[in-house]
């Protein structure tokens, strides 16, 4: 093919969704997608300076293989009916950037029958995304050309707050049109339109959330590993020498405790002698406490006596619990008639109650 003054033409005119007429020898210059069973392929076709065909893919391999005309068209003809602006081919190939869900659509094969091209609107018409408009791209914005547009790529969880915000304020001024009451089947398909992109951004941002933390779980699951390790083998050596220690503290509290009680019982007995000798009643003296046992030089460690409580009977208690009339009692019982229902239990005390909500 003889190289043309813009090579690019029928590319520029194809981003504008009109028809294009290309054959396996004759292909155009431009940029392209393709789905993939890997994901998105951004493709770059173009002509150098001799007028060499170049081939360029950001998937399988870097385009090298395909040397003529006849092998790009052959290997790559499903791309042209999907031409992507040059500013989103550099975002997705140079700048790692994520294909927006309008360009993960495809033509039908009636639509591709009938010589239809894949278009930014006819995208976001299969997606309902016209509710979330885009700025328009450059057309001129071609390889070697001094008018490329230049893209701000935004941090994606400002791009996304971006998109949320531009979403809702478009779905306020719907409603606020419709006084918050579709009454037709368009405007309640637009409004289901509404929340199914807000659906969508609430998975982009749980997915963006797990692979932004993935990184801190891994480390913070590092420094368990690094330091919980030496603080579970202390506490269990710690355990076990409190083991071993309360026997002694059990059997010297034993020893105090005898000790006192024939301290107290010798000087009951010289009471009881001295009241017999001088004629006067028997007293009953005070009783000598033993010493508190006691272990540890950098701390004192004793045996301390905990107030634990048990369920003696579980039926007493749980007819208890329901005359007190319990709230936290209550909303336990009813996450467990909801857990006990979707399980598929039947009991008199479980009622069914479907409730019809959009979703």
């Amino acid at each position: 093919m003889t190289q043309t003054v813009n090579q690019y033409a029928r590319w520029q005119a194809a981003l504008a969704g009109k028809p294009m007429e290309w054959s396996r020898g004759d292909v155009p210059s431009g940029f392209f997608r393709q789905g993939t069973s890997k994901g998105q392929e951004a493709i770059a076709i173009w002509r150098d300076e001799t007028g060499k065909i170049q081939c360029k893919r950001s998937i399988f391999g870097d385009g090298s293989k395909l040397t003529s005309e006849d092998e790009i068209g052959e290997e790559l003809s499903g791309c042209f009916v999907y031409p992507i602006p040059y500013e989103l081919y550099t975002a997705v190939t140079r700048d790692k950037a994520e294909w927006p869900p309008e360009y993960k659509t495809r033509l039908t094969m009636k639509e591709q029958q009938a010589g239809l091209i894949w278009t930014l609107e006819l995208g976001r018409k299969k997606l309902g995304a016209d509710i979330e408009p885009e700025a328009a791209e450059n057309p001129r914005a071609v390889a070697g050309s001094n008018s490329e547009g230049v893209v701000e790529v935004l941090a994606p969880e400002k791009d996304l707050q971006d998109r949320i915000d531009k979403v809702s304020t478009r779905a306020k001024d719907f409603l606020k049109s419709i006084k918050n009451s579709p009454t037709t089947k368009e405007e309640a398909d637009k409004l289901a339109d509404f929340a199914t992109k807000m659906s969508e951004f609430k998975t982009t941002a749980e997915d963006k959330h797990k692979v932004e933390k993935e990184p801190h779980l891994k480390a913070g699951r590092a420094v368990d590993a690094k330091w919980f390790g030496m603080r579970n083998a202390a506490e269990a050596l710690r355990a076990g020498y409190l083991v071993i220690l309360n026997g002694w503290l059990t059997a010297e509290k034993t020893r105090l405790a005898a000790e006192a009680a024939a301290a107290t019982a010798e000087r009951q007995r010289l009471a009881d002698i001295e009241a017999a000798a001088t004629n006067e009643a028997p007293v009953t003296v005070t009783a000598v406490v033993a010493e508190p046992v006691r272990a540890g030089n950098l701390r004192t460690v004793s045996q301390r006596k905990r107030r634990t409580w048990r369920c003696k009977d579980r039926n007493e208690l749980a007819l208890y619990l329901i005359k007190i009339e319990n709230e936290e009692i209550y909303a336990l019982l009813e996450r467990l008639a909801q857990k006990l229902g979707a399980a598929g239990v039947k009991h008199a005390s479980i009622e069914e109650e479907g409730v019809v909500s959009a979703s």
